[in-house]
């Protein structure tokens, strides 16, 4: 059997397609944070794409032991994050670029601090990211596309032209429908400071704890291999997208599309076994 693990709109019919939300046909929902919907060592292989950096920090090792508990003996792990360490080059590479006097290289060092930091520290739905992505004036669009693929594309042709429906910037009492009244007797509740402070933090609270946006660590590869190898699995390797020991990895088509276009090419892929 073949898991895919959060597997988002990549999917294909010859795997198991998990994930909370179904964005495209074939996608059994699964709450990862209940656990994996299948019996102990069910599985050949099991993938995992963008979906670790998610992952609470404590949270992690009980993540990979449940993929290793659904996987076989001898059975394959392989997990794609935001690759830390090439986000953190490229960026002193614009360092470098602007150290010359390069003027192109500023707008490319806003998006990498942004691409860092961003899903880090965000606090609303699409952050300081979803602003930069919505600008009708975009002059390294193609740098950005370079960097996050197929996907950042798609979005920004779905944002170009717009601006954030400012309906995002409204305050928690517009929000509530409880009818007239109760918006005018809520607002006057929120002419106290610390009120309208302890909303605020719950909202913000709800977003990064819920949402499901947040990520909640980086990693480089070592980073990586320390926490595949602490949950118990050998073998760990640094893979390019589409190689793998996995037999037909590159028939699925799940990072590398029938073109030949990597989709995630900001992701790095870390593939390992089961002892």
């Amino acid at each position: 059997m073949l898991v895919n693990v959060g597997c988002g709109c990549r999917v294909h019919p010859d795997w198991l397609n998990l994930d909370l939300h179904a964005s495209v046909p074939g996608v059994i929902l699964c709450d990862l944070t209940r656990g994996l919907p299948l019996g102990d060592g069910e599985a050949d292989v099991v993938y995992s794409a963008a979906v670790l950096e998610h992952v609470r920090r404590e949270n992690v090792p009980a993540f990979l032991a449940e993929c290793r508990r659904i996987l076989k003996a001898g059975g394959y792990l392989r997990l794609a994050v935001p690759d830390f360490e090439r986000q953190a080059r490229v960026y002193l590479e614009c360092i470098d670029r602007l150290d010359r006097g390069d003027i192109t290289a500023d707008a490319d060092h806003e998006w990498m601090m942004v691409e860092i930091f961003d899903q880090i520290a965000r606090e609303r739905s699409g952050g300081e990211m979803g602003d930069m992505l919505a600008r009708t004036n975009l002059p390294n669009e193609r740098f950005i596309v370079d960097r996050i693929g197929k996907e950042g594309s798609d979005l920004i042709k779905i944002l170009k032209g717009s601006r954030r429906d400012s309906s995002s910037r409204t305050s928690l009492a517009d929000k509530v429908p409880w009818g007239r009244l109760g918006q005018f007797l809520l607002k006057k509740l929120l002419n106290c400071k610390t009120l309208e402070d302890d909303l605020r933090a719950l909202e913000i609270g709800r977003f990064r704890l819920l949402g499901g946006e947040v990520h909640q660590w980086a990693y480089d590869r070592y980073e990586m291999m320390r926490v595949m190898r602490d949950a118990g699995f050998r073998s760990i390797i640094a893979r390019n997208h589409g190689e793998s020991e996995i037999p037909r990895w590159a028939y699925y088509h799940l990072e590398v599309d029938e073109a030949g276009v990597i989709e995630k090419p900001d992701l790095m892929v870390i593939e390992a076994r089961k002892s």
